[in-house]
């Protein structure tokens, strides 16, 4: 009798393995792929491949690019002089290590350092996630905050602080996140969080929330915050159209959208009295004909190097004015 229970439990157990593996071999053969990262870069480079090979999930920060963990935990207890965070704005450019140069150009023999943290595609909730995480435990003497694009783009169908949520909840699950079973799970189950519709990955309120929750968890490990707002060279009635076809609902929202947020940058940093260095304003001084073909690459949104250059430049000048590259300068 016990043996006809064994073999009866492992034939229950076998089907159901079977089954499971019938599923999954199904949904990849149908082609069903669903992950809370993206498969498919926003601008530019990464192209589609670079990034699905480039990228994994991160349960608290949603995705992160390989080799992110390793590098960071290196970086613990650093204590680099400016760590930069961003997105790909500052990730893919090369305004960090300009700034560097300018450094040791008017100060020779400093030991001045840095880390470039940004990372393509991150909104300020993920970099908030980041700072209290990360970048905190590298013990920095300055940070700059230079968010404001993905932010106001229309969200996967689901806020970036329900993502987290939903991650939260699934921790488990992160772990087999490659299985389409568990990606089917994932489609399913995620209709339970936020409020439906297409909401911006982060409204206007929880950007207005995250950087005034990063001023103040710099301010309290001792870093001093510097925030940026995003230059561009949008103008009204010249929009990329590509940004109509899934980051906006209506393309004539873009340039009036962009500077409410970068408005937001600037009230944040007059109410928490941190320093702001007002990029967008900056670049707006500069004749359209420079902004687009000089200063920024076709998407109207990320640097050439001499719009990173310019912002190497004007961030020095800032961090100077106002007494902070005593801190930086050894």
């Amino acid at each position: 009798m016990k043996e006809k229970s064994y073999l009866t439990a492992a034939l229950f157990a076998g089907s159901i393995v079977v089954s499971l593996f019938l599923g999954e071999m199904l949904l990849r053969v149908f082609g069903f792929e669903y992950k809370l990262f993206p498969a498919r870069v926003e601008f530019g480079w990464p192209d589609p491949v670079l990034m699905e090979d480039t990228f994994t999930a991160d349960e608290e920060m949603l995705w992160v690019p390989k080799g992110y963990r390793e590098n960071v935990n290196k970086l613990s207890g650093s204590r680099p002089n400016i760590v930069f965070m961003g997105d790909s704005c500052t990730a893919w450019s090369n305004y960090s290590r300009l700034f560097s140069s300018i450094i040791d150009q008017a100060h020779p023999h400093n030991s001045f350092n840095f880390v470039n943290a940004g990372v393509g595609g991150w909104s300020s909730y993920q970099g908030l996630q980041q700072l209290k995480r990360d970048i905190v435990p590298m013990q920095p003497q300055i940070v700059t905050l230079y968010y404001g694009w993905n932010d106001h783009w229309i969200s996967f169908g689901i806020a970036d602080k329900d993502i987290g949520a939903f991650n939260a909840d699934r921790s488990l699950l992160m772990r087999f996140d490659d299985w389409r079973l568990v990606q089917l799970f994932s489609y399913l189950a995620i209709g339970r969080y936020g409020d439906g519709g297409r909401p911006r990955r982060v409204s206007e309120e929880d950007f207005r929330g995250n950087l005034t929750a990063m001023v103040r968890t710099a301010r309290a490990a001792d870093i001093e915050p510097v925030l940026l707002t995003a230059p561009s060279s949008h103008r009204v009635g010249h929009e990329p159209v590509y940004l109509g076809e899934r980051w906006l609902e209506d393309l004539s929202e873009l340039v009036p959208l962009h500077r409410r947020y970068a408005e937001i940058v600037r009230e944040v940093a007059r109410d928490e009295g941190a320093l702001l260095v007002d990029m967008l304003g900056a670049f707006d001084q500069f004749p359209q004909e420079d902004l687009t073909h000089k200063y920024f690459v076709e998407d109207g949104i990320h640097l050439t190097s001499e719009g990173s250059w310019e912002l190497a430049q004007k961030l020095y000048w800032a961090l100077e004015a106002n007494g902070l590259l005593d801190k930086v300068i050894h």
